[in-house]
């Protein structure tokens, strides 16, 4: 991504397209909190957000050659294939309404969240996801995921598919990855 501009509604809208076109939904992220560092959770939106605009100003400020944020991006690309690719092998030869499944897919999105983040200058090695299930509705994040769903598949979910953050993901699986 291109940035040479320090208009930051620009940078903010930028970061927010390339989050919703990205098949790295909204997940419960550890992350620690406040002076006394308590363990918390966050959106990985809202961390992958900052990483984005770090990239950003580190671009603009020359800290990255062209050569170099050309083969971070083509990298990145790879691994995005990599993640759409293991995602449909799966579902391929499985149910996405099967538990196993959906944890399966659920896990194949946060090492594929995991490899992409391995690619920003600050190298995130330790991204503890949380389970699928700690995630409820009314939680940041779910509301996260909410509008990612609306925003990257273009469709409403209907009640069933809004009941839990479970049913998003699944929902955002068939229409991500089955073109549901």
């Amino acid at each position: 991504m291109e940035f040479s501009g320090t208009d930051r509604h620009e940078r903010e809208a930028r970061i927010a397209m390339v989050l919703v076109s990205l098949p790295l939904p909204p997940l419960p992220v550890l992350a620690c909190r406040g002076e006394d560092a308590a363990d918390g959770v966050c959106s990985s939106h809202d961390l992958h957000a900052v990483m984005m605009a770090t990239d950003m100003q580190r671009a603009a400020q020359g800290a990255v050659t062209p050569e170099q944020h050309q083969n971070r991006r083509l990298r990145k690309c790879a691994l995005i294939n990599k993640l759409c690719d293991d995602v449909r092998e799966l579902l391929a030869t499985a149910d996405l309404d099967d538990g196993r499944t959906c944890d399966r897919c659920y896990g194949l999105v946060c090492d594929g969240l995991r490899a992409y983040w391995a690619e920003y200058a600050h190298a995130c090695e330790d991204v503890r996801v949380r389970e699928l299930d700690t995630v409820i509705k009314g939680d940041v994040v779910y509301g996260h995921m909410l509008a990612y769903v609306r925003a990257h598949l273009g469709a409403e979910p209907g009640a069933a598919d809004a009941q839990s953050y479970r049913a998003l993901f699944k929902f955002f699986v068939r229409g991500a990855f089955l073109g549901e």
